[in-house]
């Protein structure tokens, strides 16, 4: 990863500029660990070091991942920053309408005019 916060600069600072990669603490699809006596036990054996903090997290949430495809942003993941602010159809929905996943992407969208919002995915991974 490339440092993107003070916080980041002083731990690149540190470690001498070795690589880090940073995670939000959770196995493949685990929810994130958020307290830390949690993320120590249950990530044991494949984090070498944890940050942690004295302020309690009171809702786990994934980063966004957006990528540039043909210079314009595309979101791969919507969550912090993202979500749930809402999408701008191409065509309006002629009443409200709930659409929801299935059993493996416990996920819902609500859309009403030309406007939807998205549930954003506390841990699960890829577009919505």
């Amino acid at each position: 990863m490339l440092p993107y916060t003070p916080l980041h600069h002083l731990l690149f600072e540190q470690t001498g500029g070795l690589p880090l990669v940073m995670t939000s603490g959770n196995r493949s699809d685990e929810p994130i660990a958020y307290e830390n006596d949690e993320a120590v036990e249950r990530l044991a054996g494949i984090a070498d070091m944890f940050l942690v903090h004295n302020r309690p997290i009171h809702v786990r949430c994934d980063d966004s991942v957006t990528r540039i495809v043909a210079g314009r942003e595309l979101p791969i993941r919507r969550s912090r920053g993202y979500a749930p602010r809402p999408i701008t159809l191409p065509v309006g929905c002629a009443v409200p309408t709930l659409a929801v996943g299935d059993n493996s992407r416990e996920r819902f969208a609500l859309g009403r005019d030309h406007h939807c919002v998205c549930q954003p995915s506390p841990w699960r991974f890829g577009p919505l």
